[in-house]
C-alpha cells in the first residue's frame, strides 16, 4: 500500500495540496520549522524533511494519519501542540485540509520543477508551449483522407504502427449516438442505417444527432459539471440552501448548445449578459448562473470569490490562478497580484436583491397564489425589517462616544467584543470624512480631550448623526446592523420568502446575475491569503502571462473586459482548451491529459499541431462547437474498431 502512495501523485491531490496544504504550512509552521530554525530538530518545508521528522521521530507517514505525529500537534493531542500559541491554532477545516492530504499519500510537487521567479512572466509567455499563439498548422501529407486523421498517421507511421479498421454500423451507430446525444438508437434506427447503401449514409447519422434536441442536454452535461453548476449552496446554517432559478442557468446551456451559440460569444454572456445589449429577449441573463451557481461558504465572501475565480480560469483558461491566493504561484508565471487584480472584478460586482424576470411572468391560478403567498412574505420581511430602523438608531446613538473614539484609532483597537463592525466602519468613514472637511470642531475637541467617550455623549442630542450620509442614516437593508437576535428573525423570514420561491408552483423564471457595484473595488493584495494583512494596491486587469501592453480594466467592475479578453481570438488558451474538451468527451482522453491545467504541472499535449489545427478550425468557423463536433466524429479514428492490435 505505501508503495502505491508513493507513485506519482493524481493532478488533484497535488492541487489539493497547493490551494489547501501549503499555505497552512507557510503560514503557521515554516517560521519555526523551516530553513532558518528547526525547533525539536524538524523542518516542515519538504515532503523528504516530514518523513525523516525531528527529535520526536518521523512527523508524516503518508496514508496514516493515525501514525503521523504532525496531525497530533496541529491537533493539540497530548503534549505535542503546534502553533503553540492558543490565537495561532488551525481552524477545523485546516486541520481536516491536512488529515486529507496525509490519507490521500502526502502528494508533494516534485521541487527539480522550476518555480519562476516574479519577473519570468515574459519569459514563460515565450517558452511554455500553451502561451504561444496558436498557429495555422497544415495537416501532413499522409494517405488519410480526413485532416484529423492526417495528424495522427503521421504520427502512428513513427511508431511502425497503423489504424485500425473501421466499426461495423451497429457498434458506429451506438458510439455515435452515446457521445453525440447520450441515448443508445433504436432498433428500428440501427436497421435503417445498416440499409442505408448512400455514400454519405454515416454523415446524415451526424446531422441528425446533432439536430436533436438531445444533444443540448448530453453536452449541457459535461459543461455543467465544468461550471460547478448545483441546484444547492452548500452549508449555509440559516438560510434556505436550494438555488430557486438554478433550472434556468441549465436551460440556456441546454439552448446554447442546441441553437450552436457561438462560444465566444457563450462565454461572455456566462460573464457578463448584464452588460450586453440583449434587447427583447433577456433570456441569456441567465446565463451568469456559471459565477452564482457556486458554493457559498457560508457566505464567505472572499471564499465565494475565490470560487468564481477558479471558474473562470480553470475552466475557461486551464490555469490554476486561485493557487495564488496567498502566495505568487510556485510553478506558473501567475503572481499573487493577477489573483487579487481578477478578486477585484469580482469584490466589484453584486447580487442584487431583485432578480430580473426572464420571461414573460406566468398566469392562471398558480402564478396567482404565487404572487399573492410571496408579497405576503416579502411584506413581513419589510415590515420586520423596517420596524427595527428606530430601535437601531437609539441603540447606535446611546453608543456614539463608545463608537467614535474606537474609530479614532487605528482599526477599532480596544473596542468592546459587543461593537457591530458594519457600524464601526460607517463612524470610522464618517469621521476621516469630518477631520478632512474639518467640521464638527466641538466633536474633534471632546474626541482630543479626557474621557473622550463621555465628552462625546454629552453633546448627542435626538436627532443626532441622522443627516443624509451621517452615520445613523441607515442603508434600506439593515440585516449588517442587526444583533444576532434580530439577525435570527430576519433570516428566519427571508428564508421563507425564498423557500416559497424555491418551491412553489407559478414561480416566473429570473436570472441568477451579477451586476456592477456603484463604486468598483480597488483591490490589494492579502498577504498570505490574509484579508486583514493588506499588501500593495493593484488594479482591475487581465493575465499578464496572456496580455500584451495590458491596460487596466475602466468599464464598471471589468466582468465584461474581462470577459472579452478570454473570448479573444488572440487568447491562445481559450480555443485550445475546449477544443481539448470536446476531443476528451470523444475519446475518453484529451490531446492534453490534464484539461484543466495548461500550466507548467499540466501534461504537454501529444499532438500539439492537431490542438492548435482543432482551436484555429474552431476560431475560423465562427466559434461553432458543432462544427468541431463534425469534424472529429467523422475522422477516421473516431470511426475505427476498438481491437488491440
Amino acid at each position: 500500500m505505501l508503495s502505491l502512495l508513493l507513485l506519482a501523485a493524481l493532478p488533484a491531490d497535488l492541487e489539493h495540496f497547493e490551494k489547501n496544504v501549503r499555505p497552512v504550512l507557510i503560514d503557521k509552521c515554516i517560521a519555526c520549522h523551516g530553513p532558518s530554525k528547526q525547533r525539536g530538530g524538524l523542518r516542515m518545508d519538504s515532503r523528504a524533511a516530514l518523513l525523516k521528522g525531528g527529535d520526536s521521530g518521523p512527523a508524516l507517514v503518508p496514508g496514516d494519519p493515525a501514525k503521523s505525529l504532525m496531525l497530533k500537534a496541529i491537533r493539540w493531542e497530548g503534549d505535542l501542540k503546534m502553533p503553540q500559541k492558543e490565537v495561532d491554532r488551525l481552524t477545523p477545516t485546516q486541520i481536516a485540509a491536512v488529515e486529507a492530504w496525509v490519507k490521500s499519500g502526502a502528494a508533494w510537487p516534485d521541487e527539480k520543477t522550476p518555480r519562476p521567479a516574479p519577473s519570468a512572466v515574459a519569459e514563460a509567455r515565450k517558452s511554455h508551449w500553451s502561451y504561444q499563439p496558436i498557429g495555422k498548422p497544415t495537416p501532413p501529407a499522409a494517405s488519410a483522407s480526413h485532416p484529423v486523421d492526417a495528424f495522427l498517421v503521421a504520427k502512428l507511421r513513427d511508431q511502425k504502427l497503423a489504424p485500425a479498421p473501421e466499426a461495423d454500423r451497429r457498434t458506429l451507430l451506438r458510439r455515435l449516438s452515446f457521445d453525440l446525444i447520450g441515448l443508445p438508437p433504436t432498433p428500428e434506427e440501427i436497421a435503417a442505417f445498416e440499409a442505408d447503401t448512400r455514400p454519405d449514409a454515416y454523415e446524415r447519422q451526424v446531422e441528425r444527432l446533432l439536430a436533436s434536441p438531445a444533444h443540448g442536454e448530453r453536452w449541457a452535461r459535461h459543461w455543467l459539471d465544468v461550471a460547478r453548476y448545483a441546484d444547492t449552496k452548500g452549508y449555509v446554517f440559516q438560510e434556505e440552501r436550494r438555488y430557486p432559478y438554478s433550472y434556468t442557468y441549465r436551460d440556456y446551456v441546454i439552448r446554447s448548445f442546441n441553437e450552436d451559440r457561438p462560444y465566444d460569444r457563450f462565454v461572455i454572456e456566462q460573464l457578463a449578459a448584464d452588460r450586453l445589449e440583449l434587447g427583447d429577449d433577456k433570456r441569456p441573463l441567465a446565463a451568469m448562473g456559471f459565477l452564482t451557481l457556486g458554493r457559498r461558504f457560508l457566505n464567505n465572501t472572499h471564499d465565494i470569490i475565490d470560487d468564481r475565480i477558479d471558474v473562470v480560469t480553470r475552466g475557461l483558461l486551464g490555469l490554476t490562478v486561485s493557487c495564488a491566493r496567498c502566495h505568487d504561484h510556485k510553478y506558473d508565471a501567475i503572481p499573487a497580484r493577477d489573483y487579487y487584480s481578477l478578486y477585484g472584478v469580482f469584490a466589484s460586482s453584486l447580487e442584487p436583491g431583485d432578480l430580473p424576470l426572464i420571461g414573460d411572468p406566468a398566469t392562471g391560478a398558480d402564478s396567482a397564489k404565487f404572487q399573492a403567498e410571496l408579497a405576503k412574505r416579502e411584506t413581513a420581511l419589510k415590515a420586520y425589517n423596517d420596524s427595527q430602523r428606530a430601535v437601531l438608531v437609539e441603540r447606535y446613538r446611546a453608543r456614539a462616544g463608545d463608537y467614535l473614539v474606537a474609530a479614532s484609532t487605528p482599526m477599532g483597537g480596544g473596542r468592546p467584543a459587543d461593537f457591530n463592525p458594519a457600524m464601526l466602519q460607517r463612524w470610522r468613514t464618517w469621521l476621516q470624512n469630518v477631520r478632512k472637511a474639518k467640521t464638527h470642531p466641538d466633536l474633534l475637541a471632546a474626541l482630543a480631550g479626557p474621557e473622550p467617550a463621555k465628552a462625546v455623549q454629552k453633546l448627542v442630542k435626538p436627532g443626532s448623526f441622522q443627516a443624509k450620509g451621517e452615520p445613523l442614516d441607515l442603508p434600506e437593508n439593515l440585516e449588517p446592523l442587526f444583533d444576532r437576535a434580530q439577525r435570527n428573525r430576519y433570516r428566519q423570514l427571508r428564508t421563507q420568502v425564498d423557500q416559497w420561491k424555491a418551491t412553489a408552483p407559478g414561480a416566473p423564471a429570473r436570472a441568477m446575475v451579477l451586476v456592477d457595484a456603484p463604486t468598483p473595488n480597488n483591490p490589494y493584495v492579502f498577504l498570505r491569503g490574509n484579508p486583514g494583512n493588506r499588501g500593495v494596491s493593484v488594479p482591475r486587469q487581465f493575465l499578464e502571462v496572456l496580455s500584451e501592453n495590458r491596460k487596466p480594466f475602466t468599464q464598471g467592475s471589468g466582468r465584461l473586459e474581462l470577459a472579452r479578453a478570454i473570448a479573444s481570438p488572440e487568447n491562445p488558451l481559450t480555443a485550445r482548451v475546449i477544443a481539448n474538451r470536446l476531443w476528451m468527451h470523444h475519446f475518453g482522453q484529451g490531446i492534453v491529459r490534464t484539461p484543466g491545467d495548461f500550466g507548467i504541472r499540466g501534461e504537454p499535449p501529444t499532438h500539439p499541431e492537431l490542438l492548435d489545427w482543432l482551436a484555429r478550425q474552431l476560431i475560423d468557423s465562427g466559434w461553432s462547437l458543432k462544427h468541431l463536433h463534425r469534424l472529429i466524429v467523422t475522422s477516421a479514428a473516431y470511426r475505427q474498431r476498438s481491437d488491440v492490435t
